[in-house]
């Protein structure tokens, strides 16, 4: 016969408390040398267990039993079984008791029998759930108010970290998130229900907020992330909720992590809606509060082409001169947009027409590269000055010159555009028109007195290291050829070299045009030059490469050429 002892440690657990027994054979002949089994019982009080006698295979039966009754419904079964000594926080494997299976059940009955048999209200399975927890997530409001009565512990989390009140908000029961709050044990009950009141506007659910405010709920409590429950209303475009939370007491001046308040994130949604309600509140609502890139909530409604929210900010006096990190003012957006509406407006509201970028760059030269002639006709008109530089030197006259636009440029002349400023480069006005070749441009410039740097008339204007002089020849432009060989007479160089050592004389015989060869050679252009292939400028007629040109020339022409260039030849020879 085998010969048993226990062995007893009195332990403590949170929910439960494991008692292990060790069964030990005295008997080398025996077959199994351990056997271990595990009861599981709760105790009321402070989760402690007391030393108990071994637990015999009918008492687990009877128990086992108990479960079986619940699960069944069978109310007598459950009583009777209690009458006879089943024991009603018996939990199985997975640490479920009685109350556990009753409540998940929905058996109200069983589950006021098994309180008053003295079952645990307060314990946790594996998931660490608690009947009152799975009562909640049931919706059974009728279970969740006798567990309560009984002292179920709102406190208690489960594995995801929820208690009881987390679940009923999240499912939306108002009727069991009332009776929840209504019987909030006190501490640290503010905390709760002001996460709770985050989670409930993330769910748009307007009663339980309304009611977690009732409940003293700050209305200005914020996440991780910095956001207030306004904050996220306005975000999920919840006019109901944000209205709730605004006669609550709702801050409209505090700011996320990414220094937004509720007014900016309701105008880079662009919810209409939203603005006006928060425009026409008695509270200040803080326009003018950048985030951390300096943008302001008209720079956002600006950039959103929104007439109606530019004019609606203008008016709750929101600055129109506000610079975000690029130094740009919403004129700047509405500027670069081609917003000529959103200019007009903002202009009214006294913008600065003047003020320049992170870049250097006016308002005018952005619409002169724009080609916005419209924006800038208004600028113009609300004094923008024509003839500040940009961080390349260029003024918004240059800049048009550049583009080659005409009306452009007579537009600037007009208004006082200054044809001599000269940029970083030393290149003027009309030095850049001469590169680009652009006749009307000259013209224009020169009829507003525009000149070219005298210092600047044999500098080399690209990395071909080509002057004026070879340019104005390229363009076979003899008229601006003439102008220059005559008013700088003692300073041009009409036997310039280029990189390639090609003189304006080269390009102007290898153009075939007599006029300018005829030009060029009265103001001593020299045709022995050579470039760097040995070439001079009579060589290039002769050479068999330039039969197609030769052809489309009358013989007249091309004897001419080359008649003047020996003749000159010989002379310097």
């Amino acid at each position: 016969m085998h010969h048993y002892h226990s062995v007893f440690r009195k332990i403590r657990f949170i929910h439960y408390t494991t008692i292990v027994l060790l069964l030990h054979s005295t008997h080398s002949s025996c077959t199994r040398s351990l056997l271990q089994a595990k009861i599981y019982t709760y105790s009321e009080k402070e989760h402690e267990i007391n030393t108990f006698s071994t637990s015999s295979e009918e008492n687990n039966n009877i128990n086992t039993t108990l479960h079986s009754a619940i699960r069944e419904g069978n109310y007598k079964k459950v009583k009777n079984l209690l009458l006879n000594a089943a024991n009603p926080n018996f939990a199985d494997p997975s640490r479920k008791t009685s109350l556990h299976i009753a409540v998940s059940k929905g058996y109200y009955k069983i589950v006021k029998l098994l309180l008053k048999k003295g079952a645990y209200v307060n314990a946790a399975d594996q998931s660490k759930q608690t009947p009152l927890h799975i009562a909640v997530n049931k919706g059974d409001d009728k279970i969740v108010e006798i567990l309560l009565k009984n002292k179920a512990d709102q406190n208690a989390k489960d594995a995801f970290d929820q208690t009881p009140l987390h679940i009923a908000v999240n499912k939306g029961n108002i009727k069991i998130v009332t009776l929840l709050l209504k019987n909030l044990p006190n501490g640290n009950t503010n905390s709760i229900i002001e996460t709770l009141l985050q989670i409930a506007v993330d769910k748009g659910d307007d009663g339980i907020v309304d009611l977690l405010l009732k409940h003293n709920a700050n209305p200005n409590v914020t996440n991780s992330i910095g956001q207030t429950p306004l904050h996220i209303s306005i975000n999920k475009r919840d006019e109901k909720i944000a209205k709730i939370l605004l006669n609550n007491g709702a801050d409209l001046s505090i700011t996320n992590s990414f220094g937004q308040t509720p007014l900016y994130i309701a105008v880079d949604k662009g919810d209409d809606k939203m603005i006006e309600l928060l425009l026409k509140l008695k509270n200040p609502v803080y326009p003018n509060t950048a985030d951390h890139f300096k943008q302001t909530p008209l720079h956002l409604a600006t950039n959103k082409c929104s007439y109606k929210n530019v004019k609606l900010l203008l008016n709750k006096r929101a600055n129109p001169n506000a610079t975000n990190s690029l130094g740009q003012t919403s004129l700047h957006i509405a500027v670069d947009k081609g917003n000529i509406k959103i200019v007009e407006l903002l202009l009214k509201h006294n913008a600065d027409p003047n003020v320049t970028n992170s870049l250097g760059q006016t308002l005018l030269q952005m619409a002169v590269d724009k080609g916005n002639i419209k924006i800038v006709e208004l600028l113009l008109k609300h004094n923008a000055n024509p003839n500040v530089t940009n961080l390349l030197g260029q003024t918004p006259l240059y800049v048009a010159i550049d583009k080659n636009d005409c009306n452009m440029v007579t537009l600037l002349l007009n208004h006082k555009a200054n044809p001599n400023i000269p940029s970083n480069s030393k290149n003027t006005p009309l030095e850049e028109a001469i590169i680009n070749g652009n006749d009307y441009i000259i013209n224009e410039l020169i009829k507003y007195k525009a000149v070219i740097n005298k210092e600047e008339i044999n500098t080399v204007k690209d990395d071909q290291w080509n002057t004026l002089l070879h340019y104005v020849v390229i363009y076979n432009n003899v008229k601006i050829a003439k102008r220059l060989l005559k008013k700088y007479k003692n300073t041009i160089d009409p036997n310039i070299q280029n990189k390639n050592r090609i003189t304006p004389l080269h390009i102007a015989v290898d153009k075939n045009d007599c006029n300018m060869v005829t030009l060029l050679l009265k103001h001593g252009a020299n045709p022995n030059i050579t470039d760097q292939s040995g070439r001079t400028p009579l060589d290039l007629i002769n050479l068999d490469a330039f039969a197609k040109d030769k052809q489309k020339l009358s013989e007249k022409k091309y004897q001419r050429i080359r008649i003047l260039l020996q003749l000159k030849g010989n002379q310097i020879q």
